[in-house]
């Protein structure tokens, strides 16, 4: 079932039909897995990965760094899900290291990230601090990789 989990995480356009060739699985067996799959949680959906640069009017993505207090009880679950929630956030994970929650958010322009960090998130109970970084250029999401064939393998060297 490994085959089958990897080749639907790396293309999502597969069917079922293609899905069993290439697994050796029927395609009831495929079916019955993905059934399965998506009662107990492990599917959530299909998403098209989206190369945002080739984009002309693009939304702006950024990545905030968010310190919280974590809640007796809950840990910090609870206030996560509550930031997880918000529109502007397209995922949303606990991290090791000097922050607990690191997000990404996309919206139409940086005045809304800004909005976002100091009207939105700073205001909520248990945030501590924030840190916000802007993508500026994506090479690779999700295990695509968005460099061009046409573009230089190798840096050129100058003497």
């Amino acid at each position: 079932m490994e085959k089958l989990f990897r080749l639907m995480q790396n293309n999502g356009e597969l069917t079922k039909e293609e899905l069993a060739m290439q697994t050796g699985l029927s395609v009831d067996e495929v079916s019955a897995q993905v059934a399965e799959w998506k009662k107990q949680g492990v599917i959530r959906g299909r998403q098209w990965v989206i190369h945002n640069d080739k984009i002309p009017s693009r939304r702006i993505k950024a990545l905030i760094d968010v310190k919280i207090k974590p809640e007796p009880g809950g840990g910090y679950d609870r206030l996560a899900h509550r930031i997880a929630r918000f529109d502007q956030v397209i995922s949303c994970s606990l991290y090791s290291g000097s922050y607990d929650l690191l997000l990404e958010v996309e919206v139409d322009d940086s005045l809304q990230v800004a909005t976002f960090v100091f009207d939105t998130l700073s205001k909520i109970e248990g945030v501590i601090s924030t840190q916000t970084h802007f993508t500026l250029k994506t090479y690779k999401m999700n295990g695509i990789d968005f460099c061009d064939e046409d573009e230089e393998e190798r840096l050129p060297v100058t003497p």
